[in-house]
């Protein structure tokens, strides 16, 4: 059996926990500028919330109130979701909608939630919040 747990990380985790993003020496500068960024983001009210199984980083979601969102979106009132993402072989075991249903549970006091999705890489994919039906009777 997997041990699953969500992590939503804070600005003193930062230095503590390992973000999901590449944390290897080719990728350290981007990785501490993402650090920095997300330290910033936190006082905007950002939530990173990583997946780990067995102790490993699985996904993660990252939103904020969309009029904080960098992407060009007119969402306040919303909660906006930069990045949504589980890594390819814990997919379909139901570690996607942990993480939504989370994200969905912080926007109870909001308008909802917003998105940009695409069938291209580094967006998540529309399929991933359509025909869900605990998703049914949410949406305006």
């Amino acid at each position: 059996m997997s041990e699953v747990a969500m992590i939503t990380l804070t600005e003193s985790d930062l230095g503590k926990e390992q973000m999901f993003c590449g944390h290897s020496p080719t990728y350290r500068r981007g990785y501490d500028a993402k650090r920095e960024w997300l330290r910033a983001r936190l006082s905007e009210g950002m939530r990173y919330t990583l997946l780990r199984v067995n102790g490993y980083n699985a996904g993660l979601i990252e939103y904020l109130p969309g009029e904080y969102a960098w992407r060009g979106v007119d969402a306040k009132g919303y909660l906006f979701i930069h990045c949504f993402w589980v890594k390819g072989q814990n997919r379909r075991h139901g570690y996607g909608r942990m993480l939504l249903d989370a994200c969905l549970k912080d926007a109870a006091d909001t308008n909802g939630v917003a998105v940009v999705v695409s069938k291209a890489h580094w967006l998540p994919t529309p399929k991933v919040f359509l025909l869900k039906p605990r998703l049914a009777g949410l949406s305006g």
